[in-house]
């Protein structure tokens, strides 16, 4: 039908036949520099279901505001792109938990073939359960999770996620921190003995995410901060001072690059890690050095990676650095 309006003999008809097919490729341009450099699998937290690229980009269509911005631009002789980039950047803002994994974490190859909703109950289904409805509900159609948006299987996948992951947190929304061991009512003190005792990746996902707000357990909200951004309180701030040993200033002062390599080495030294391996990939964003991936490899990987990060600064500090390898074996 709409070949047949681009040949229709009404000049009316053929001027709509192209303003929609103008807007349409204009919206979906849009689209896809709003999910370039988001992740390559999110969780629809309206359907529950795990969704690739290809389905990220067309869900827009299926919205009645996509036809909202068609019926629009028929009626005049100009596409509004403003509209076009708000509407479109809205809806494809999502939200990045971090959070320390636990036995019998929901993996890609189950939420492949049912939707988290749908999951048996057990705590760690539930916390995944938790987290979508509270992005859900924070008018955000999509979510993050690293124990079932990764196909870990897929080697070339798991290299690139290590790569990206700064700059996914960096992209994000919003990001969910669960502390684990903070019961409710949570105390002053409590984000501080959670952050000490957290995954190594924490760090990272805190500095990277632009709004961070952090949850006790039970996913009530830590000291019950009911503002938008945690980040923007002074009592994170000190309690984030007191667990790193470095200002709040100098964390978020550290840009990814091979600058000020050293503090981001000493603050990694200081972070738990149950893979020594974990302590390598985790510097991979922050630092922008990336290496091939090989669970296995033990603290042959980690320093590789110290090397690499130091070798392309051109000179050696390892003789230097406050790495304190012990913690991490």
């Amino acid at each position: 039908m709409l070949s047949n309006m681009s040949q229709s003999s009404d000049a009316e008809i053929r001027r709509l036949h192209r303003q929609y097919m103008d807007t349409k490729a204009a919206i979906r341009d849009v689209i896809r520099d709003a999910i370039r450099d988001s992740p390559r699998v999110l969780i629809n937290t309206i359907s529950g279901r795990l969704l690739n690229k290809a389905e990220q980009a067309v869900a827009f269509e299926s919205l009645p505001v996509f036809n909202e911005l068609i019926m629009i631009a028929s009626m005049t002789t100009t596409i509004d792109h403003a509209r076009i980039k708000h509407d479109v950047t809205q809806f494809y803002r999502y939200a990045m938990l971090s959070h320390t994994w636990e036995n019998s974490e929901p993996l890609f190859e189950e939420l492949t073939c049912i939707i988290v909703y749908d999951l048996e109950e057990s705590p760690t289904n539930d916390k995944l359960k938790r987290f979508c409805k509270i992005v859900r509900d924070a008018g955000l159609h999509w979510a993050w999770n690293d124990t079932c948006c990764i196909n870990k299987g897929d080697h070339s996948v798991l290299q690139e996620a290590l790569a990206a992951m700064f700059k996914w947190y960096q992209g994000s929304a919003l990001t969910l921190v669960l502390l684990r061991g903070v019961r409710s009512p949570s105390r002053r003190g409590d984000l501080v003995r959670s952050i000490r005792n957290s995954r190594i990746w924490t760090l990272q996902e805190y500095r990277a995410s632009e709004v961070v707000r952090f949850y006790n357990e039970d996913w009530t909200l830590y000291m019950n901060l009911d503002i938008p951004n945690h980040k923007d309180s002074p009592e994170i701030l000190s309690e984030m001072e007191e667990a790193t040993g470095v200002s709040a200033r100098t964390l978020m002062a550290l840009q990814p690059g091979l600058d000020n390599i050293r503090e981001k080495l000493c603050l990694v030294s200081r972070r738990e890690t149950t893979l020594i391996e974990d302590a390598a990939y985790s510097l991979f964003g922050i630092s922008s050095v990336s290496l091939p991936v090989a669970f296995g490899e033990g603290d042959q990987a980690l320093w590789a990676s110290v090397g690499t990060s130091t070798h392309a600064l051109g000179r050696d500090e390892h003789s230097c650095m406050d790495w304190e390898i012990g913690k991490l074996q």
